[in-house]
């Protein structure tokens, strides 16, 4: 099931808020197709904008997406009800409507199912984040590992399709240590690490196969050690490993036929010979490795029961741009309204107004429902498209052994560019992030 969450430090991913992130499949095994889009020509997808995050005293924020994760998630399911790890209240997209999940400020949605239920992380009446779960109107608080549960927080980043939730949770108030958990049947069950102090669940499928990834021992330096991704089944914590001559991988998804997506350090390459990784498949108990768009690095965010991955990976294209801008950025974003009188276009769906002066931000009104893609809370981000020669970066799809470039496959004069592929469903529908009018903008993707 799809989602997205921190990626370990060891990989030197910075983790920036609306830049999406994660894998899996949403879709409902009991609609699956054989549609496999039109791939080989311009015009084979038709793009929905989903919306734009906003800027600041005119400044654009440009994301540096490379090959970075941020805490946000966008994913979708077969009957293309869209979810967002990116907003400051948890909701759901759907018939061109942003709806609020629940009450909670200060909520997240990570991962939908294809029944429409949705699972995130919502405050507790003590002011702990918890794990939770959204379905038929009701908001239900998922617990923690910890116990009792103050000062204990959870977080929710996956769901099967009978309802089975995987995530993170405390399980150490003393050492402030996190596992990997599995929730079903009202019970949450702790899964234990690869030897390592920390893990994390980012997927399951109904057949009770779990992903994530955990922390290698390292007793000089638990905060640095190497982590791995994992499959979980039976009760049993298994390492996947990594690429010949990698030290690290992690997981995005798994689908329903034990297909795993994620990536894989690989030995140093590309500009100033530094440490890159690779998107890979796991199947079979074998690793293969994606490839790239003919940069150094690549990832795969999500997978669908056809076995078609999206992802993000770098180009032969090397970006000069200037050193990045410091300033603090405010809440808004995707879906952040119209603007008032002589500020600027929040853009995007479900938003309220912009601000009407045009030295503050638009989007930052107190719009109900809230935007998918702001956040509630302002933040100091660095936003730039590049830092100075880097690889430009464009969402890919993956298929019948072959990478191909999403820029391709959309009309040439629509403006876009397409960074980040975060999720495919078995539709062949594909949702991410990209840059139009020099802002990040969510897309949908539909095969024509």
């Amino acid at each position: 099931m799809r989602t997205r969450t921190m990626l370990p430090a060891l990989l030197g991913f910075c983790l920036l808020a609306g830049c999406g992130g994660g894998g899996g499949n949403n879709s409902s095994i009991l609609q699956t197709t054989n549609n496999r889009g039109n791939i080989g020509s311009a015009g084979a997808y038709a793009i929905t904008d989903l919306g734009a995050e906003t800027y600041y005293y005119g400044y654009y924020a440009y994301p540096n997406f490379g090959l970075y994760r941020s805490p946000g998630t966008i994913t979708l399911n077969y009957s293309t009800q869209i979810v967002s790890g990116t907003t400051g209240r948890a909701s759901i997209y759907q018939n061109g409507k942003l709806t609020n999940l629940g009450t909670s400020d200060y909520s997240t949605a990570n991962a939908i199912n294809g029944s429409g239920w949705v699972v995130g992380q919502a405050p507790d009446s003590k002011g702990n984040f918890h794990a939770t779960l959204w379905h038929s109107g009701q908001q239900i608080d998922l617990g923690a590992l910890q116990t009792p549960f103050e000062y204990s927080n959870s977080n929710a980043l996956g769901i099967s399709e009978i309802g089975e939730i995987v995530g993170e949770s405390l399980a150490n108030s003393a050492s402030y240590t996190y596992h990997a958990f599995l929730w079903n049947n009202g019970k949450m069950t702790d899964l234990g690490t690869l030897g390592g102090d920390y893990s994390l669940a980012v997927g399951v499928n109904i057949a009770q196969q779990v992903v994530g990834w955990s922390s290698l021992p390292n007793p000089s330096d638990p905060y640095n050690a190497p982590v791995h991704a994992f499959l979980w089944q039976n009760g049993k914590m298994t390492d996947l490993g990594t690429l010949p001559g990698g030290s690290s991988s992690d997981v995005s998804a798994i689908n329903e036929n034990g297909q795993i997506v994620g990536s894989s350090s690989v030995a140093p390459q590309g500009l100033y010979s530094a440490s890159n990784i690779h998107a890979v498949l796991w199947q079979g108990g074998a690793i293969s490795d994606l490839g790239t768009l003919g940069g150094p690095g690549s990832i795969a965010f999500g997978i669908n029961s056809n076995g078609q991955i999206v992802g993000s990976a770098n180009t032969t294209v090397v970006d000069n741009d200037p050193p990045p801008y410091f300033w603090y950025y405010p809440g808004g974003g995707i879906g952040g309204g119209n603007s008032g009188n002589g500020g600027a276009p929040g853009g995007g769906v479900g938003g309220g107004n912009g601000s009407s002066n045009s030295n503050i931000p638009p989007g930052s009104s107190n719009a109900n429902p809230s935007p998918i893609g702001g956040g509630a809370l302002g933040r100091t981000v660095k936003r730039t498209r590049g830092i100075g020669d880097t690889y430009v970066t464009h969402a890919f799809l993956y298929q019948n052994g072959a990478m191909t470039d999403l820029n391709t496959q959309i009309d040439s004069s629509s403006g876009w560019e397409l960074v980040q592929a975060t999720d495919i469903n078995d539709r062949g529908q594909i949702v991410g992030f990209g840059i139009l009018n020099k802002r990040t903008h969510a897309f949908l993707l539909t095969p024509r």
